[in-house]
């Protein structure tokens, strides 16, 4: 056999081609991005101040603020510049909104047509001094941001989970401060005017119409066209896919699979982690496993399809001879166990199917339902490689298990035991 022989390409070369060109056009592109984003960033101020020189917060608070932002893991709960969040608000948008509405009550309330145009100009006229690197809000935004801070203290320090954060998430007076302080920045450079143009620093997002934050017409085309873009970028990929060869695959005819031998392949345990129904403190609907969930009257929060939850969920369902049709809230569906959870801690789900570790976390009650079994299959000539060796000593470690079991849920007494 002539082990030099070149193998014929699977896909035609004028694919590879393609792709090399958009991967450089591409990466071109995202190394603009940022450098347009870096240059035309709005700024942050030294100080912020009221009309009368006091400091309400500086430079330094909206830095801080914002490492209490990704600290708290807040950017998985809501977002930021109006990004779009899964569970709790964009806190742009929420800033602007609450500090809009306290601005307008101030100029004469929901009924005062001048109140309406005095809020908007308000929000749009850009106060930002580059000379001395000041900010000045307006009286009234002065005392929307006190008043703003203070209902954000409330919430961030709610000892409950009813706004599906941990109880007491943020309890230091100081931390919300900076909190709100980065929050104020963001709404500020949301809604003022970007100097010379007639949009603000985010091209007037996210939305407001408290401020007449609308997109703008270049948004609206250059939207259109993208998506134009990327639709007809498709269809001229699926129109051209396969229909000439020097085009097309070459490799219909030749699927193959292949396994390793019993004796080239490790099998080493990881651990057991319990499933189980997550349900509210105190268990009110008297929850004792999944055959409740027939009864009509519990609201459930389902896992994604194709989840490992889902699917353990679907086999206990058929041993019990539970059609999905049965189960209200089955095709409602949730993409993570803290996601689970907190739908279940603010009231949205009456149950939902998920581990321990995100029940603890938001101090719920937890029903076990079943155990799954994790393990690490490995190639056994890569047992003595230094990365795998470090990966076993550290599963095999007490305080990697110790870690585990401490989220709850995990059973680490055999991980690193070698299975096969």
């Amino acid at each position: 056999m002539d082990v030099n022989r070149k193998r014929n390409l699977i896909l035609s070369g004028g694919w590879i081609q393609a792709a090399i060109v958009v991967i450089l056009i591409g990466f071109t592109i995202l190394l603009y991005l940022p450098y347009r984003a870096g240059v035309d960033a709005p700024p942050i101020p030294s100080r912020i101040t009221d009309p009368s020189g006091q400091v309400l917060f500086t430079g330094q608070d909206i830095l801080a603020g914002q490492q209490v932002f990704l600290s708290n893991g807040l950017m998985e709960y809501g977002s930021i510049f109006g990004h779009g969040a899964y569970l709790g608000p964009d806190f742009t948008a929420d800033y602007l909104r609450k500090a809009a509405t306290r601005v307008r009550d101030q100029f004469g309330g929901v009924q005062s047509d001048q109140a309406v145009v005095r809020t908007i100009a308000d929000f749009k006229t850009n106060r930002y001094d580059a000379a001395t690197d000041t900010l000045a809000f307006s009286a009234a935004q002065s005392t929307a941001f006190s008043q703003t801070q203070a209902e954000y203290q409330q919430f961030f320090g709610d000892p409950s989970t009813e706004n599906g954060l941990r109880p007491g998430a943020i309890a230091d007076p100081n931390a919300v401060h900076q909190l709100t302080a980065f929050f104020a920045w963001s709404a500020w450079a949301a809604s003022t005017t970007r100097p010379g143009q007639s949009y603000s620093y985010t091209n007037n997002w996210p939305a407001e119409p408290l401020v007449a934050n609308q997109p703008t017409a270049d948004n609206v085309i250059w939207s259109m066209l993208s998506l134009a873009a990327l639709l007809g970028g498709i269809g001229a990929l699926f129109a051209a896919f396969g229909r000439w060869n020097v085009l097309g695959w070459h490799g219909a005819e030749q699927r193959s699979l292949s396994f390793f031998a019993p004796g080239e392949v490790a099998l080493v345990h990881l651990a057991r982690r319990q499933q189980g129904l997550i349900v509210p403190k105190g268990n009110p609907r008297g929850v004792h496993g999944l055959e409740d969930l027939a009864r009509g009257e519990l609201l459930f929060l389902n896992r994604q399809r194709g989840s490992g939850t889902r699917q353990l969920l679907d086999f206990r369902l058929r041993q019990l001879g539970i059609a999905p049709e049965h189960v209200q809230g089955y095709h409602r569906e949730a993409y993570t166990h803290l996601a689970v959870a907190a739908a279940v801690a603010s009231g949205g789900a009456d149950a939902g199917l998920g581990i321990l570790a995100a029940a603890r976390a938001l101090d719920l009650d937890f029903i076990p339902v079943g155990e799954e079994q994790y393990d690490l299959a490995l190639r056994t000539d890569s047992l003595d490689h230094p990365a795998v060796a470090c990966l076993l000593a550290t599963i095999r470690s007490t305080e990697f298990r110790s870690a585990a079991e401490g989220l709850g849920g995990y059973d680490m007494r055999e991980a690193g035991e070698r299975r096969l």
